[in-house]
């Protein structure tokens, strides 16, 4: 895996596992505090442009079930998480988390060191 990294305008540097696309991003970072919704969050137009980091520790345990996107694309352009969930547990779970931002080319940096 290689390594990714955060970088923030004050020069702080958060290092990481990149999964996802293999591509930088150059963004505005915001959080969100949510312990569900993930997918929502990607495809909510009032992220669009923006890193999103994820503060719950886990993400991607259900999977992805675009009928509950909030719209036909994903408005975010980088996601930093801490750690990727390995197996999704929903039935109706039509992909995982880091096939879904591979295939719609986010970049994803997970078990940052916060």
């Amino acid at each position: 895996m290689e390594t990714g990294y955060l970088v923030l305008e004050n020069g702080d540097i958060f290092e990481g596992k990149r999964i996802g696309a293999n591509k930088d991003a150059l963004c505005e970072v915001v959080f969100n505090t949510s312990m569900t919704g993930y997918l929502e969050i990607f495809t909510d137009p009032s992220y669009a442009g923006q890193g999103v980091t994820l503060t719950y520790p886990l993400i991607g345990n259900y999977g992805i079930i675009t009928n509950d996107a909030e719209s036909r694309k994903i408005w975010i352009k980088a996601v930093f998480i801490h750690e990727l969930a390995e197996i999704e547990s929903n039935f109706r779970a039509e992909t995982n988390l880091d096939d879904y931002l591979r295939e719609n080319d986010i970049p994803r940096t997970n078990e940052c060191q916060y």
